[in-house]
């Protein structure tokens, strides 16, 4: 309200229609104008007290008035009668959490889009120039990611936790195989990661190909070996049955001084030992008919030799693991997992707290009984790259996508001052692309209460394939191929996402837990999970390509883990579903678990974590891109 100055200001009786006074001629006329005089007098003096009120009431008016601005702008609304939705239709203004749920995922959906996300595909792309090309674990391209992604979430008024850990960084020297004889020729070969290094130059030794048993299982166990030489050859072994990492080590009980393992299915086998103390003697993977060709060489008359090369560099790094916690609800809830790094600090600490509580583990009473009920909605992708590449598609496009609808969540919350029920924690693994040692790494420091309290874990890893199929996890096994359904949950989780995508007219297909990505650890924990994916290196079918377009024959990603895989790698509309659809989960869970069942301790017994097959993880035959069986 303005009001006006106290000088300068004009006369009532001059102002327009006010009616002039003073001499009018005639008999009697300065009587008539003294009295005139006078009454004026008293009006002028009335007037005056009048503006010296509101003067003086003015300050109380404006305060009011701030007041009752700053109530109705910033405070909830109290709960009131039905209103109108947008369409006209009438709603309660206050209508349970499944309402709440599906209006802000509306609101999320209209807000969070590919342009959004393509902003942080652009930055990543950047940090990747800047960093020799690559954003991989343990590299400056990695952590200037992370802290591109930690600044904005900060920012934004998330709980940031910089969760450090060590791993094991390797980097290819050699991997080389050569047949002797005539003709003398280089046979395709990969190393197995953690594989015990050659010499360098080479190993040299005769091949001795391990025979098939009747059940289709070979070189698993010591009685495979029975029957032949092997002391001081190379042993040539068919894929199946058991681990890589239990072929080498019953070859080298038999005396092998290397292996090479060949493929049942199509093209070259990129697989892993696991970890570098399963490694006993060098082994590398071929392809079937590679391997098939090799086996008929070592059994014909005079045999087979090779050279086999395959060494790796490795090396203990440290990378972070990036957790961004919504403030809500105030009930000092810390982000679980998160403990003191390898540098010394606490990255449990949230930046811009002063307490560093935030990130604290709390350890489980051993009772199996969760100290509160599983409602932390977690939601996370992969940061990292391979070495070879930028990894703009795998997996900027996942995490630049999870980190767009975290931004976009804390709008709508801070606009609406609307706050959910069930907090959201978002994720940014590390090391995935090693054999997910970043979600690993997470799920194992986790006490039993915090493993509890996770409702749930949504997954998008490759979300922007050019060529791309959308898929979501099986978490019901209806497919019934592959590892089999997810934990209790993961069936909602996963109507959930081809529900939404289907009403935006986007067929789903379901695509198997094989354990490739950062749900496999979650799973292995009971913990319900799902997600969506576009596809890797598969081939997309006839089928598919009536389904969404694109080139039937040709793989999802022809640049999957190549340098090529740069922005002109990316399908916007793929991408773009995909968004929406980690949006709308976003949006309905945290308000909403409903339609997840309620579900025990996933303890077995006192302990950080359950038991855990250490050949065979539940979530399929991969730990992370590579082969382990």
């Amino acid at each position: 309200m303005h009001v006006p100055p106290s000088t300068g200001r004009t006369p009532d009786a001059e102002r327009p229609g006010t009616r002039r006074t003073g001499s009018t001629g005639g008999t009697g006329g300065t009587g008539r104008s003294s009295s005139r005089s006078s009454r004026t007098s008293g009006r002028n003096s009335r007037s005056s007290r009048r503006r010296r009120a509101v003067l003086r009431a003015a300050p109380a008016a404006l305060a009011a008035t701030a007041l009752i601005l700053f109530v109705s702008t910033f405070l909830p609304a109290p709960p009131g009668p039905a209103t109108a939705t947008a369409d006209g239709a009438p709603r309660a203004r206050h209508s349970g959490p499944r309402a709440e749920g599906d209006r802000l995922a509306r609101q999320l959906v209209r807000r969070t889009d590919a342009h959004g996300a393509l902003r942080h595909l652009r930055a990543l792309r950047s940090i990747a120039e800047r960093s020799g090309g690559t954003r991989a674990a343990g590299t400056r391209g990695h952590e200037r990611s992370a802290r591109y992604a930690g600044a904005l979430l900060k920012a934004a008024g998330y709980r940031v936790t910089y969760q450090r850990f060590d791993f094991v960084h390797r980097r290819t020297l050699a991997e080389k195989l050569t047949l002797h004889g005539s003709p003398r020729r280089e046979v395709p070969v990969r190393l197995m990661s953690y594989t015990k290094n050659t010499p360098e130059g080479g190993l040299t030794a005769p091949l001795a190909a391990v025979p098939v048993d009747a059940d289709g299982s070979t070189g698993c166990e010591a009685r495979d070996y029975t029957g032949a030489r092997y002391g001081g050859r190379i042993a040539l072994i068919r894929r199946g049955s058991c681990s890589f990492a239990q072929k080498q080590a019953a070859a080298a009980d038999a005396g092998a001084v290397g292996a090479l393992i060949y493929n049942t299915g199509q093209g070259e086998l990129s697989g892993t030992l696991g970890k570098p103390s399963a490694a006993r003697i060098p082994t590398a993977g071929l392809a079937r008919s590679d391997g098939e060709a090799l086996a008929k060489r070592a059994a014909a008359s005079g045999g087979a030799t090779v050279t086999l090369d395959v060494r790796e560099h490795r090396e203990r790094r440290s990378t972070p693991n990036v957790l961004a916690e919504t403030p809500w609800p105030a009930d000092g809830r810390k982000a679980a997992g998160a403990e003191r790094g390898t540098d010394g600090k606490s990255d449990g600490q949230a930046e811009g707290t002063a307490d560093g509580e935030a990130g604290r583990k709390t350890e489980g009473k051993g009772d199996g009984k969760a100290d509160r009920k599983a409602d932390v909605v977690m939601i996370g992708a992969h940061l990292d790259s391979v070495p070879e590449g930028p990894g703009i598609n795998d997996n900027a496009s996942g995490s630049s996508g999870v980190l767009e609808t975290a931004l976009r969540l804390a709008d709508a919350t801070r606009k609406t001052h609307r706050r959910p029920p069930h907090p959201v924690r978002f994720a940014l693994w590390s090391a995935e692309e090693l054999g997910l040692q970043g979600s690993r790494h997470y799920v194992d420091a986790l006490s039993r209460s915090e493993r509890d309290s996770i409702a749930l874990y949504l997954n998008f890893d490759m979300i922007a394939s050019p060529n791309y199929g959308i898929f979501a996890f099986d978490g019901d096994d209806s497919d019934h191929t592959g590892a089999g359904p997810g934990p209790k949950g993961s069936a909602a989780l996963e109507k959930g996402l081809t529900d939404f995508l289907a009403g935006r007219g986007l067929a789903t297909r379901g695509t198997d837990f094989d354990g490739r990505s950062d749900y496999g650890p979650f799973i292995e924990a009971g913990i319900p999970a799902g997600g969506t994916f576009t596809g890797g290196d598969g081939i997309k079918t006839a089928e598919e390509r009536q389904l969404w377009g694109g080139t039937a024959g040709k793989p999802y990603d022809s640049c999957y883990h190549r340098p090529c895989d740069t922005l002109k790698n990316i399908g916007m509309r793929a991408l773009d579903a995909n968004v929406k659809a980690i949006a709308d989960a976003a949006g309905h869970y945290a308000w909403d678990l409903g339609p997840l069942p309620a579900r025990r301790s996933t303890a077995s017994a006192p302990g950080r974590t359950a038991t855990r097959p250490t050949e065979r993880p539940a979530t399929g035959p991969y730990r992370g891109p590579h082969l382990i069986r």
